[in-house]
Parts: C-alpha cells; sequence; structure tokens
C-alpha cells in the first residue's frame, strides 16, 4: 500500500505547497450550497468545496473571477 493520496475523478492534490495559496480560476455554478464548479488557470473544470453555505448571490455569477 502507498501512503500517497490516490487522485479521484474532479480531485485535485496539491502536494509540498504553502499554505494559504490562492490560484485563479472562473466560477461557472454553485450546487448543493457546498459545490462549486470552476475553471482553474490551467483550463481543468474542478469541483471544489465551497464552505461558504450562506445564499453569496450577488457574488455568485457565471464568468465571475474566483481565488
Amino acid at each position: 500500500m502507498t501512503d500517497k493520496l490516490t487522485p479521484h475523478y474532479n480531485m485535485v492534490w496539491v502536494e509540498d505547497m504553502a499554505e494559504n495559496v490562492f490560484l485563479p480560476g472562473t466560477f461557472i455554478r454553485r450546487y448543493k450550497r457546498f459545490f462549486a464548479d470552476v475553471i482553474d488557470h490551467q483550463g481543468h473544470l474542478l469541483t471544489l468545496h465551497c464552505p461558504n453555505t450562506g445564499s453569496m448571490y450577488g457574488l455568485l455569477k457565471e464568468g465571475n473571477k474566483v481565488w
């Protein structure tokens, strides 16, 4: 058994990276209150955890810049 994590569909593991590193992306959509689809700076579609469960209505417009 390996001690490294195995990547899964739509998951990205960032190893050996300092904490609090923000990478740019483009917001696509948010759903189920905790998930957001984002196109990263390299053009990959990512499904990310969104810890803010509030509505964020004014911020969640397709094409918005996110970090």
